[in-house]
């Protein structure tokens, strides 16, 4: 229901963009991509708020792709919290604490 309310969002917001291999494999990602930063960040503060996180996006950035295709995004929160946001067949939203133990790298840190 989540991934499909943020689709539904996405495709009415998407421009149209040429698009690589991997934007291609990953689509939700590619409508996110092409969509104004501001819209980025609230899009990605609201799939953080709906997993169960408090967050009212300030910031985004996109950090790179993971070898599976998924894209990684980081969310900054008006409330001081930081998020890395998978974006690929599922969404997964993690502190950014937990996905630097994971990763070895930090949000905020391209890849």
């Amino acid at each position: 229901m989540k991934i499909l309310l943020l689709s539904l969002f996405l495709a009415t917001h998407a421009q149209s963009a040429a698009l690589s291999e991997k934007l291609q494999m990953n689509s939700l990602h590619a409508k996110l991509a092409a969509l104004p930063e501001h819209l980025q960040t609230s899009v990605l503060g609201e799939v953080a708020t709906r997993v169960g996180y408090s967050c009212v996006g300030t910031r985004s950035m996109f950090q790179g792709f993971g070898t599976d295709g998924s894209a990684w995004w980081s969310i900054q929160c008006s409330n001081g919290n930081r998020y890395s946001v998978e974006v690929g067949k599922e969404m997964r939203v993690r502190l950014c604490s937990v996905f630097k133990e994971v990763s070895l790298v930090d949000c905020f840190e391209r890849f």
